[in-house]
């Protein structure tokens, strides 16, 4: 699922929960200084795999890193989208959810660009 648009920890817990459980999540971006409190709280819950987008910009992907892991939940860090999306089909992984909860700055022109690669990405599999 493309919820490209999703650049708040509340966008993507929406999406999380409009889907359900047994969810990977692809997220991360650059940091808004947002709470992501509950946002942590709905992946514990509905998530089986989390992917962090990895980039030297991008301080939210680093900063729910490690959030994450003082809460106990595992992921994996890609550094390009398009290892995200092979890391997701190599667990064979279900439901795929793309919701950043940040802005995509720096890896990425902007949301759109972000947009039209996880697209093009998707229809290449």
């Amino acid at each position: 699922f493309n919820d490209n648009n999703a650049t708040t920890p509340e966008a993507t817990i929406a999406g999380l929960r409009a889907l359900g459980s047994g969810i990977t999540l692809i997220c991360g971006g650059s940091d808004k200084g947002l709470d992501m409190s509950e946002l942590i709280g709905e992946v514990r819950e509905r998530a089986t795999h989390v992917i962090l987008l990895a980039h030297e910009q991008y301080a939210g992907s680093e900063r729910l890193a490690e959030a994450l892991r003082e809460s106990g939940v595992a992921f994996e860090k890609a550094n390009t989208l398009d290892d995200a999306l092979k890391i997701a089909m190599e667990k064979n992984a279900g439901t795929v959810l793309f919701s950043p909860a940040f802005a995509s700055f720096g890896m990425f022109k902007n949301e759109y660009d972000r947009n039209d690669q996880f697209v093009k990405l998707v229809q290449n599999i």
